[in-house]
């Protein structure tokens, strides 16, 4: 009821931290350019995010994919590949293994 919208209401307006601010901001625009077909602009909003936010390996996984799509094979093999050292139970870990797998012949080929 009425009685429990007021008891969270403090904490819906509790400060959110600048980092997770940042994070969202970089999150939102990431997922813009990757909709609109942007990888560079994607690449520099995923940079971000990974350094905002080493707790989470996804932004990793996510950068390493973008990195595909610009075809630079050294890298996002080198992002999937922390991705599952960091990540090794998730739920997409087979799913990357085929990615990993798919570019390793380029990313040795091409340094």
């Amino acid at each position: 009821g009425p009685g429990a919208a007021r008891a969270a209401l403090p904490a819906a307006l509790a400060p959110v931290p600048r980092r997770e601010v940042a994070a969202r901001m970089l999150r939102n625009l990431k997922a813009i350019h990757v909709q609109a077909g942007d990888w560079a602009r994607a690449l520099r909003a995923a940079d971000g995010l990974v350094a905002l936010s080493p707790e989470a390996p996804a932004e990793q996984r996510d950068r390493g994919a973008i990195y595909e799509r610009l075809e630079a094979w050294r890298a996002a093999f080198e992002d999937y590949r922390a991705y599952l050292e960091r990540a090794p139970q998730a739920a997409d870990g087979a799913a990357v293994r085929q990615r990993i797998a798919a570019i390793r012949t380029r990313a040795t080929r091409l340094n």
